[in-house]
């Protein structure tokens, strides 16, 4: 769940609750005639791995949990190791289902996380972390030889290499931080994102919602982009049932990005 600072049309402070899976369908819609992802040996695996890296969030998103010492919805960025775990967990088998590329990248993309959190220095994490990084470097050591193994050398079409894995789980990474800075609050300030290969994006916002790329690499003019979430009061929750009784229907947030004048 994504807890985001939005003032209401009549003026109400609140917050908008965005689901994973928004968030990441969101980033699927970025990556939409991105030429580099065109061009990518297996396109459709990693297109699912941006799609469905978070589907197992879905349970937590319908009821989300509340923070006792703040009475506000938890987000993704203020939860337990061992709540957290089982859904990134979820995540990754259910990206199996896809192809082993995309089990591979989901699984790089949670350890990535996890490796670089606070989480770990928790105390009585230190085991629950080794477990899990551990599993998942087993997992993807599989995954990757299995996607290598299946690759069907066309001609004309690059082959499947360890080195186009990684840059598939670079691809998610951005894609991943792109929707956040987009969901988690309005931006005014010029931001740069480190692109897969090692150069870098800048989003210069004209307003929030009209923001200027370069540089430009998509199929298209311009991308129009929306996520929607269900809006609530700031005030203190008690339980899961006293925020979903709270929300006053959809809102949806509208982004136009185009090209650096």
């Amino acid at each position: 769940m994504i807890v985001r600072p939005q003032r209401h049309a009549d003026g109400r402070e609140g917050w908008l609750l965005i689901a994973q899976q928004a968030h990441a369908r969101l980033a699927f819609d970025l990556c939409q005639g991105w030429r580099p992802l065109l061009a990518f040996v297996d396109p459709a695996a990693l297109e699912a791995a941006i799609l469905h890296h978070d589907d197992g969030w879905l349970g937590w998103d319908a009821q989300p949990g509340v923070d006792p010492a703040t009475g506000r919805p938890r987000d993704f960025l203020n939860m337990e190791l061992p709540v957290v775990l089982p859904m990134w967990t979820a995540s990754i088998d259910g990206a199996a289902q896809y192809s082993s590329l995309t089990a591979y990248v989901v699984s790089g993309h949670f350890s990535a996380l996890l490796e670089h959190s606070k989480l770990v220095e928790q105390p009585g994490n230190e085991e629950l972390a080794r477990i899990f990084l551990a599993d998942e470097a087993n997992r993807r050591s599989r995954a990757l030889q299995q996607w290598l193994r299946e690759d069907p050398a066309e001609p004309g079409v690059p082959a499947r290499t360890a080195e186009a894995a990684d840059w598939a789980l670079a691809c998610l990474q951005f894609f991943d931080r792109f929707s956040l800075w987009l969901c988690c609050a309005e931006n005014f300030k010029a931001a740069t994102l480190p692109l897969p290969g090692g150069d870098q994006l800048r989003l210069d916002p004209r307003t929030p919602y009209d923001i200027e790329v370069d540089p430009w690499t998509w199929e298209v003019p311009q991308l129009q982009l929306s996520v929607t979430g269900a809006w609530i009061p700031a005030r203190t929750y008690r339980d899961v049932a006293d925020v979903l009784a709270a929300r006053e229907g959809d809102h949806r947030l509208t982004w136009t990005l185009r090209p650096s004048r």
